[in-house]
């Protein structure tokens, strides 16, 4: 019986797991692997990439690909940025050389703001871990007084990344209640640490055509 496989595509390293980020990305694929699902790694590195952190997610996944980030754009928005501007089309292509090799059952990209790669494939299940709602970020920033930093972008550009997805996870119960008000494809929590919405492999009665399931 062949493992279900999954890639997972971030714009940040999953080690070491010195912030949130990464140590989500890591009990999410303790997790997965738990359930026998067989786990690639895409890092568009937007951070850089240190030898130590290529050995040891070289280590971590059955395979590890990195592809170095384009440099930013200037804001397609006048006061926020555009959904696919972080998102460049080598990463695009990349990942759907990838899927188009390896046959995945499903991918995740982590972040809204990198759900560009899920146009350029179908046959996946298409999953997008929000870690964060970044819809109008800037202005919740402004209201507190605070510069706004890292990404933003407006509500309509958010919704249209929840979008591409079949699957969208909240890192909360409050933040997963306002995307399914936003997103017409199926809503999860998965908290940190991991919750109780979980992957599991299934398999049909004929013992043919891998299903991804997701439960609560």
């Amino acid at each position: 019986m062949t493992a279900p496989s999954v890639l997972i595509v971030s714009p940040i390293a999953s080690h070491p797991a010195d912030q949130g980020n990464a140590a989500r990305i890591q009990a999410e694929a303790a997790e997965l692997r738990r359930r026998g699902i067989a786990l690639d790694f895409l890092y568009y590195g937007m951070e850089g990439l240190t030898k130590e952190q290529f050995e040891m997610m070289s280590r971590n996944w059955r395979r590890f690909f990195f592809l170095k980030s384009a440099g930013l754009p200037l804001p397609r928005l006048p006061s926020a940025w555009g959904l696919d501007d972080w998102c460049g089309d080598q990463l695009c292509d990349e990942v759907a050389g990838l899927v188009g090799k390896y046959r995945y059952d499903a991918v995740i990209v982590n972040y809204v703001w990198m759900s560009k790669v899920l146009e350029r494939f179908s046959g996946p299940l298409k999953i997008i871990d929000t870690h964060d709602l970044f819809g109008d970020r800037n202005k919740v920033a402004e209201n507190a007084r605070l510069e706004p930093r890292w990404f933003f972008t407006t509500i309509g550009e958010e919704n249209r990344g929840f979008a591409r997805a079949d699957v969208v996870i909240g890192i909360q119960k409050n933040e997963s209640a306002k995307i399914a008000t936003r997103h017409t494809g199926r809503t999860i929590t998965v908290g940190y640490p991991i919750g109780p919405a979980l992957f599991v492999a299934d398999r049909n009665p004929s013992g043919a055509d891998f299903h991804l399931r997701l439960y609560r």
